[in-house]
């Protein structure tokens, strides 16, 4: 069969090492303190909040009772309770950068607050009340405070009243109580038994942990009221000793962030020390110089957006350079006596005027630090278009209660072997500290289920025995053709041939492993020798001999066929793409032309259709159709189904340029009617009516900022819904589906949006961008491969196929009359020769 409709092609190309010390006592029962209170009229479902010293501690549950808090967010001296009222629409506290009109908060009343600390009861001392100054003024830009005396027996209300609609009617927004306080600070002054962090100022602090696995030289780090006459040992052999200032560990969460790689140059910055680039996304851990800390006082650790040449320059107007866009939050300082430390407030600097140095051009909001508060840096896009974003935040971190002196006590952990060992801390020869460690330098071992060259039946489960004597194993990571599997592996999936296996391994300090095979799939095929023919008396003898590989047994069963021969062949063309009806008007003989019977059209669909008449409806038929068409097109074979009014596909296959047969068994019991079964063969061809093309781009922010929104999961339901109802056709992608390279989450959420379209048999395709899998010279295509490889997609009939498991790909599908191909080339790789050659292959 040849098909010559018109072709439209549519392209779419679419050293300083840080240890964190931790006390080898346990945690004090008294780590905790409880907060104390009786209310009125408090709501829990409003998100009313307790902040301690600034800090967010947690919502109200409760309407009366008690709240456990951390202990290790008091300090000795003059301490702050916070409540301030939240609302049930935004699902979170008071929002100090929204005008008061546009919210409507909880009104509760507290009475009876009390402190309990180390069995030591304390009541206020004094309260301090924050009003907003008016109507529409955030109460980050300015707010009005009282202080008193506390009372103990009073009700303290905060809330915003019962707002009242706004007279004018102005974007719906309500007058609220300005004499009501949204916030009352509760002073207490508290005797600490113990420093912060609820150790002891006796103490001596390592990191060194009972029962940890350790590799390499390890630097055992100590902090103790004198250092002069510390040693220790490792199974009583001493260790030479240095002193120094420890570093500190800067950690946070993000989302977005492109490295330095990518040629975006977000930085921190310690008060006015030197900047440290971020070179990851998500889980961020960086190392401060413990030169750039200032003990004792207030620190600031700035968080800039950066571009090309650096982090954020304050002096330049933010229309002329483009940076990075990304979220951060839950930030930490780990000092090297193993204190957390937690800011005490944020400050956030954003530009009002994108033409304007950010110099010259600052608002700066003050919030309290809340650890599951997002925050936006960057500058939108095009540059500086995103006014609501910061183009830095700066951390506030109190270190007055803290020191950073420490001893370290470099350990070649290679020289003792692997297994138990016994570390010591001694000060003037008195033990101070003990624990019973591990040493490992030693890999994991690997064997795997198969020799290397092996040649497996398909079907066999290949697995790898993974073993590690002393830390054990951490990570496994197996591939199979370089995509990622999970042992144990079917191989039932697989096709038939040589395939690689590989195995990494990696244990709990680091040490790591890798074994690969190959093996070659193959399934058990039966080869018939000696055939035989024997005419008898009764009728013809048939005898085989077959030979199974790998051996077994088989049952061979013979059956006698009838060749039908009264088939009544018709050609045409239609009109209706989707063929869908039993008949057309046109349908003429098929006659045969250079040894084929032939079916064309300019512009309407070709098809040709066959009434096979049989005699005996208990006994199955086999159709058997042999014929090409134009090489890449695909026919399929199809059967009228009488009982729902429709073809029935049977078999399909794709032309490569010379005959191919299709074939299937049918029932005549459910296809015949008055003896005929009607076949025919036609292009199989992705159309539904629809000469519309759904064109999704970019949708990386819908996996980072709206997650919690499923909208991308909304937007292919909308997809799918549209194209049931004959509106869309095909549904393009060009690429930057996620946000952040090698951020799995994202691709999870991509991924459960596209099974929508794809579960609904919806032609589709997808490319990367560089938020997918980075830039040239450090591209990452592992987690899109995994996701969105070939085995999505090779199932489909209009999907063509790829190149590099869908790296590039294909399809090919139909709109109105008109035939396309959607050709996919991969971010990074488009200009490679053999990604041109591949992709001139496929046009024609």
């Amino acid at each position: 069969m040849k098909r010559s409709l018109n072709r439209v092609f549519a392209l779419f190309l679419a050293l300083a090492m840080f240890f964190n010390l931790a006390a080898a006592a346990s945690a004090a029962p008294s780590d905790e303190v409880t907060l104390q209170f009786a209310s009125s009229s408090l709501q829990p479902a409003y998100n009313n909040a307790v902040f301690v010293n600034g800090i967010f501690s947690q919502y109200i549950t409760v309407t009366e009772g008690r709240l456990n808090i951390e202990k290790s967010v008091l300090k000795d001296g003059e301490n702050t309770v916070s409540f301030i009222c939240g609302n049930n629409k935004t699902g979170t506290y008071y929002d100090r950068t929204a005008a008061p009109n546009t919210r409507n908060h909880n009104d509760p009343k507290v009475k009876d607050i009390a402190l309990t600390v180390d069995d030591t009861v304390y009541i206020p001392t004094g309260i301090v009340k924050h009003f907003p100054i008016d109507q529409t003024t955030p109460v980050a830009m300015e707010e009005r405070t009282e202080q008193s005396t506390y009372e103990e027996g009073t009700l303290y209300t905060f809330g915003d009243g019962q707002p009242k609609s706004d007279p004018e009617g102005s974007n719906g927004n309500q007058i609220v109580d300005l004499s009501i306080p949204y916030m009352i600070d509760f002073t207490f002054q508290i005797e600490l038994n113990e420093k912060p962090g609820g150790e002891d100022s006796e103490d001596y602090h390592w990191n060194v942990e009972e029962g940890k696995a350790y590799r390499g030289e390890y630097r055992a780090a100590v902090q103790a009221p004198n250092l002069e006459n510390l040693s220790l040992t490792v199974d009583g052999t001493r260790i030479e000793s240095v002193n120094a200032a420890g570093d500190a560990q800067f950690t946070m969460e993000s989302n977005g962030i492109q490295s330095v790689s990518s040629n975006f140059k977000n930085a921190i910055i310690a008060n006015e020390g030197s900047p440290v680039y971020l070179s990851s996304d998500s889980g961020i851990s960086e190392i401060i110089s413990g030169s750039e800390l200032k003990f004792g006082e207030l620190n600031s650790v700035f968080i800039y957006c950066g571009n090309s040449n650096g982090y954020y320059d304050e002096t330049i107007a933010p229309k002329n350079v483009n940076h990075d866009d990304f979220e951060v939050w839950n930030f930490g300082l780990t000092l090297a006596n193993g204190s957390v430390v937690k800011p005490v407030k944020v400050k956030e600097y954003r530009i009002t005027d994108r033409e304007i140095p950010a110099k010259d051009n600052n608002n700066v909001i003050e919030t309290a630090f809340e650890s599951s508060k997002q925050f936006r840096i960057g500058d939108g896009f095009p540059a500086g278009s995103d006014l609501a974003r910061d183009y830095k935040i700066e951390l506030i971190f109190d270190l007055t209660d803290y020191s950073n002196e420490i001893k370290y006590f470099p350990i070649n952990t290679a020289e003792y072997g692997d297994g138990s060992h016994i570390v010591k801390l001694l000060d003037k020869e008195e033990e101070k500290r003990s624990a019973e460690v591990l040493f490992d330098n030693t890999s994991p071992e690997i064997e795997l289920s198969f020799t290397d060259g092996a040649e497996l039946l398909q079907g066999t489960q290949i697995n790898a025995g993974i073993t590690d004597a002393v830390s054990g194993i951490a990570e496994i990571e197996t591939l199979i053709d370089g995509k990622g599997v999970t042992l144990p592996y079917n191989t039932e999936g697989l096709s038939l041939g040589e395939h690689t296996f590989s195995v990494k391994a990696k244990d709990t300090v680091g040490n790591s492993a890798m074994k690969s095979g190959s093996f070659n799939l193959v399934t058990n095929t039966i080869s018939i020798t000696n055939p035989g023919t024997v005419k008898i008396e009764e009728g013809h003898k048939l005898s085989v001999t077959p030979s199974i590989s790998g051996g077994g047994d088989i049952t061979v069963d013979f059956y006698e066929g009838t060749v039908l021969k009264n088939i009544i062949m018709k050609g045409n063309a239609a009109g209706d793409m989707s063929l869908s009806e039993k008949s057309y008007a046109g349908e003429t003989s098929l006659r045969k032309a250079n040894g084929y019977y032939e079916t064309s059209a300019e512009n309407n669909m070709p098809y040709q259709v066959f009434d096979v008449m049989v005699d005996d409806l208990s006994d199955p038929v086999r159709l058997t159709y042999t014929g090409h068409t134009r090489e890449g097109e695909r026919l399929a074979l199809s059967v009228w189904n009488e009982n729902n009014s429709a073809w029935d596909k049977v078999d399909s296959d794709i032309s490569r340029g010379n005959d191919f047969i299709l074939t299937a068994d049918v029932e005549p019991k459910t296809y015949a009617v008055d003896n005929v079964i009607k076949a025919r063969v036609a292009p199989e061809v992705a159309e539904n009516g629809s000469n519309t093309i759904l064109w999704v781009t970019d949708t990386q922010y819908y996996t980072a900022n709206y997650a919690s929104d499923d909208t991308y999961n909304k937007i292919m339901e909308w997809a799918k819904e549209q194209y049931a109802a004959n509106k869309i056709s095909y549904i393009t992608h060009t690429g930057d589906i996620i946000e952040s390279v090698g951020n799995e989450s994202q691709w999870l959420i991509a991924d459960a949006a596209h099974d929508v379209v794809d579960n609904a048999g919806i032609p589709n395709g997808v490319t990367s961008g560089n938020h997918d899998v980075g830039t040239a010279g450090n591209l990452r295509y592992e987690l899109y491969h995994k996701y969105f490889g070939e085995e999505r997609y090779n199932d489909n009939f209009w999907y063509g196929g790829s190149l590099e498991d869908n790296k590039h790909s294909y399809t090919l599908f139909t709109v109105g009359d008109k035939d396309f191909i959607a050709l996919y080339l991969g971010m990074g790789e488009e200009n490679k020769p053999e990604t041109i050659a591949w992709a001139n292959r496929i046009l024609p």
